[in-house]
């Protein structure tokens, strides 16, 4: 089992802002996987906005049509309106057109490449997201890496600002969806509303139905997605960083969180030996993306300068003795 030593925590920052570090050397493989010649990092001078995924965006100009839509993006890039209708390289921020042209050397995340594990390949999808690139901006900053173009600074709602970007835009989903209760949990951390965050990360582990794997000595969770470990992971990184919580609470959380970082890593795609990125989802099918890689990134380095994987040094307790915590040894 794989597990952690971590290496300079940060003091909470007094606008509640979330530091990301570097992690080694996982998230540092990952990284380099996305930004490598299998991952998303792609080159934008022939960037068209054609056809749209959603249909509540759809325009006489840039009609629904997802198979169309496929069918370009298998080999060229393309952009569209995202869930929450917003356009990278918007022209004018009315979502409508891009700005013509397209300055050089942009370069930015599609999302995927039709990249999988054991050598399951699928037809790429180079569709440029503006909430796909929000996201994983923050991992470019963490890692010092060339931050993705065409980002406009939008004033309605993105939900991906709120990891690192401004909360003016951001209101709280209020549902139980795992991603949107870490993205709540977040948002009211960096409000400085700790209780409040902490009943979410609260809420995640409840709807999550957490069950003890002895062999591995950690959780299992029922989660939809992979990203939403990763989530869930940087949400109890920055809780563990707040002297909001009460010793109790405090091992609780790093129970779980150990339980997290230990999912994501083992769950992360190996191939000759060389480790790459995360699958969307639990199936061999499934492929690489940016959301999951950005996403697990971020939790596996939330809250610290460097983290790093070391020995074994930390033993689960038995779920019979929830309160209890068998902290790491000296190393």
């Amino acid at each position: 089992d794989m597990m952690k030593v971590l290496m300079g925590f940060k003091e909470e920052l007094a606008d509640n802002k979330i530091y990301f570090g570097k992690h080694y050397p996982n998230g540092y493989a990952a990284v380099e996987y996305i930004y490598g010649s299998e991952g998303t990092w792609g080159k934008l001078d022939d960037l068209k906005y054609t056809f749209n995924y959603y249909p509540q965006y759809a325009t006489k100009e840039h009609p629904f049509n997802k198979e169309a839509l496929f069918k370009e993006a298998a080999d060229n890039p393309r952009t569209c309106r995202d869930a929450n209708g917003h356009l990278l390289f918007d022209k004018d921020g009315k979502e409508q057109e891009l700005i013509n042209p397209i300055p050089p050397n942009s370069y930015a995340f599609c999302e995927h490449t039709g990249k999988g594990c054991n050598g399951h390949r699928s037809t790429p999808f180079h569709n440029y997201w503006f909430d796909d690139n929000t996201l994983a901006k923050n991992m470019s900053k963490a890692y010092q890496k060339p931050e993705p173009k065409g980002l406009y600074p939008y004033s309605d709602f993105n939900r991906w600002s709120v990891i690192g970007d401004s909360l003016a835009t951001y209101k709280p989903y209020g549902t139980t969806h795992i991603d949107c209760l870490a993205l709540d949990g977040i948002y009211f951390y960096r409000l400085g509303k700790f209780e409040a965050a902490y009943e979410h990360w609260e809420k995640i582990i409840e709807v999550s139905h957490p069950t003890y794997d002895p062999t591995n000595q950690r959780f299992d969770y029922s989660m939809a997605d992979i990203y939403h470990f990763g989530l869930s992971a940087l949400l109890s990184a920055i809780l563990m960083n707040c002297d909001f919580l009460s010793a109790d609470q405090r091992s609780i959380t790093m129970q779980h969180y150990v339980s997290l970082r230990s999912l994501i890593l083992s769950k992360q795609v190996v191939e000759n030996g060389i480790l790459k990125g995360w699958l969307s989802g639990f199936h061999l099918t499934d492929l690489i993306n940016t959301e999951t890689i950005a996403a697990n990134v971020l939790g596996l380095g939330a809250g610290a300068d460097l983290v790093f994987e070391g020995c074994l040094l930390y033993t689960s307790p038995s779920p019979r003795d929830a309160t209890l915590s068998r902290m790491p040894s000296s190393a």
